[in-house]
């Protein structure tokens, strides 16, 4: 799969870069309710609850 999306271009040029990151992360952890609300998120018009960006905190 990594070398699937390694290999990826497109017509007008992107070439995607992909490395495997072997961390193991622990599961079922959240945030919480105020870590969220400190988060700066600008929602897409097109689909905002899938396309997002997180910004850095001014």
């Amino acid at each position: 799969m990594l070398n699937y999306i390694s290999t990826t271009t497109t017509d007008t040029g992107l070439k995607v870069e992909a490395i495997l990151n072997p961390t193991i992360y622990p599961t079922g952890t959240t945030a919480t309710k105020a870590e969220l609300a400190n988060l700066n998120i600008l929602k897409d018009q097109s689909l905002p609850d899938c396309n997002y960006t997180i910004r850095l905190q001014q």
